[in-house]
């Protein structure tokens, strides 16, 4: 995820590979799950929607919960659910920064081995 406070209800379900029409009927079965909404009515999903979001998706899809049992679970763990949340988000932030960090080595990495390559070939007169 980038550095945005909110997103669109499209770029969610394209974030979390779910339908639009799915993220609105999860609304209207979770009370916890409330994005915002913009003058003019339009979803504006927070990094917090977004993540409770993941949590749904997670209790439905991978443990094969009901809406009902999804529903209870959130509201009987719910102090275990956010710490749970919370662990995701950092590992999360912790992936992105490794990811800047490799991107950045591999950089330099591929600079330092064109350097080189350069100081070869001009040793060798192949250079102009």
């Amino acid at each position: 995820m980038n550095n945005k406070l909110y997103f669109s209800i499209s770029e969610v379900a394209k974030m979390l590979d779910e339908s639009i029409a799915t993220l609105r009927h999860w609304e209207q079965e979770f009370p916890s799950l409330r994005p915002k909404r913009s003058k003019g009515g339009t979803r504006r999903y927070s990094r917090d929607n977004i993540e409770k979001i993941r949590c749904i998706k997670t209790l439905l899809r991978e443990r094969g919960l009901t809406i009902k049992g999804a529903r209870q679970e959130i509201e009987e763990n719910t102090f275990e659910i956010n710490n749970r949340m919370e662990a995701i988000k950092k590992l999360r932030q912790i992936r992105e920064e490794l990811q800047t960090i490799k991107d950045a080595l591999d950089k330099t990495k591929r600079d330092s081995i064109r350097t080189e390559i350069s100081k070869s070939l001009d040793a060798a007169g192949m250079l102009d």
